[in-house]
This record gives C-alpha cells, structure tokens and sequence, in this order.
C-alpha cells in the first residue's frame, strides 16, 4: 500500500478531479467533504461504499448508524465513510469585553453591534470587532467559516441543499448579510492581513476549530480558557432564541474511486 500526500495547490480538490481526467485518481482518500463528494459521484468517480460486503459491519462497529444517515445522497447510496466531524465555534476577548463592561459575550445581532459601536468608541481603529483576511476572500470554502457558521445559527440549521434542489431560507441568508454589513457601516471589520490578530488583541471575535487549541498551546501559552478568552456558539438574528443557535461543523470522510 503507498500513501501519499494529498497535493493542495491550488486545491485538493483541484488535484483529485486533475488526477481523474488523467486516468491516474488514487485508489481511495480521506479529506473529502460531503459537497465535493457528490460532484464527484455525479461523475461516476466513487464507488458506492454500501455495495461494498462488510460496509454495514463498518457502521455498526464504529457505531455510526445514526451519524452516517445525513451522509446518504440523492440517489440513496452511501460514499463517504465519515471519519470526522468539527463542530466550529466562536471566540472572544473576554479581556476586551471586560474593558467595555461586559461579562459575558454577546449573543444576538443588535447586541453585537451595540459592542462594536462601544469598541471602536474606545479603541478606535486599534481593535476590531472580526480581524479576519479571509472576509475578503472569496475562494468558496472559506464561507464555511464565518458565512454558514451565521447562517446555520439563522436558519435552525437548514440543510441549504436537498439532492439537487436549493432549499436554502432567504430571510436567514439576508440577515446574516445584513448584519455583516451593519458591522462594516460601524467599521467593525478588518479584513486585511495582520498576524494571528485575535491572538494579538486586535480583533474580538473570531471563528475557531479543534486545530486552533494546538496553534494556541504552542504560540499563545498565555490564552486561557474563560480568563482572558472563552467560546460560543454564533450569535442569532433578533427574532431567534440564542439557546436555538446551530453551527456548521466540519466534516470529512473516505472515498474509494
């Protein structure tokens, strides 16, 4: 068996669907999200895995019954073998919000903006609410990260996509716009590259995943959990109970080609 490296320039993605047309895809690998998974069993790359004998041993040894039944596609069939799933989550500069009176993070849209307004009253263009280059990058799955993270926490955790049918909910998708865009009137954006600025006090709220803890541990000793930061879930709309919040979590699994 060789195992390789996935290359990732430009993208994995990029380099999977390259190796195909070239007759030369891997005989299976991990790293495969639900999404890609079904452009690519839409070109008949994957085998489907529940035609495989012991797949369904598979499942129920590791448990995964339930988990896996979200992962079935539009035409039934099973190709990806789930082997993780991150749920995201936001931080926040409690020491930040303990400056500006706050005990605890705010949870809902107006309350967010209310912060800003009383952030950049006292720090001005020295701290931000979200310092996040990626907010000006439109490559697609960086909307994983600050856009479907909002928008879950709007919509109840609506599917966006059924099969092939866009179910996506409107009002949700406009008030995660809307307040993005309520945040960038208060100049409560940075979206240009500063180095690691929500470690560095520059920015308030950020996005963040299980990898995170390892880069903090590391570089941020000092960062410690509910003394000078802490987690949520997204902050929601107005008219959502922030007890209903959702997320997007970040999952990948294994194909076979």
């Amino acid at each position: 068996v060789n195992v390789s490296a996935m290359k990732e320039s430009p993208t994995s993605e990029a380099g999977i669907q390259a190796a195909i047309a070239a007759k030369s895809a891997p005989t299976m690998s991990e790293n495969i999200n639900r999404g890609f998974a079904a452009q690519l069993s839409d070109s008949k790359a994957l085998v489907p895995l529940d035609t495989l004998d012991g797949f369904q041993d598979i499942v129920k040894s590791r448990s995964m019954t339930n988990t896996i039944e979200p992962w079935r596609f539009a035409d039934s069939h099973q190709y990806v073998l789930p082997i993780y799933s991150n749920a995201m989550l936001f931080g926040w500069r409690l020491d930040t919000l303990k400056e500006l009176g706050y005990s605890e993070p705010p949870k809902t849209y107006s309350e967010i903006l209310e912060l800003t307004k009383k952030l950049k009253a006292k720090y001005g263009d020295k701290k931000f609410l979200w310092a996040k280059a990626d907010l000006a990058d439109p490559t697609a799955w960086k909307r994983w990260f600050d856009f479907y993270m909002l928008y879950d926490a709007a919509s109840n955790g609506n599917k966006f996509i059924e099969g092939d049918k866009f179910t996506g909910v409107d009002k949700a998708g406009l008030d995660v716009l809307t307040f993005v865009d309520s945040l960038r009137k208060e100049n409560g954006l940075l979206a240009r590259q500063v180095t690691d600025p929500f470690e560095n006090g520059v920015g308030t709220f950020v996005d963040v995943g299980p990898w995170t803890f390892t880069t903090w541990a590391e570089k941020y000793p000092e960062l410690k959990y509910n003394v000078n930061y802490t987690l949520t879930m997204p902050p929601v709309p107005d008219d959502v109970d922030p007890a209903d919040s959702k997320t997007f979590a970040d999952t990948k699994g294994l194909v076979i080609y």
